[in-house]
């Protein structure tokens, strides 16, 4: 994962499950377009932005767990997963 102030710009990893760091407060867009192999995913508390596009396309995205502080999913973030 690349982090930089607060923001999660990329992911360049293929496991099935993601752990998102604590402090991270933005997923950027597209951050994780395409990770097909991705089945979950734990957003920590800090996060209150996820990002344009930031899971389309995980086809096998079935579960995320935490954000409970999320204030704004922009547009298409989930689009083609199974959530």
């Amino acid at each position: 994962m690349i982090v930089g102030d607060g923001i999660l710009l990329a992911y360049k990893g293929n496991s099935k499950y993601v752990e998102i760091p604590k402090g991270v407060e933005t997923i950027a867009p597209a951050c994780f377009l395409n990770h097909e192999e991705i089945e979950g995913v734990a957003i920590p508390d800090t996060v209150t932005i996820i990002g344009e596009e930031a899971f389309m396309g995980c086809t096998s995205l079935q579960n995320v767990n935490g954000a409970d502080n999320v204030k704004k999913i922009q547009d298409r973030a989930f689009k083609n997963t199974n959530l």
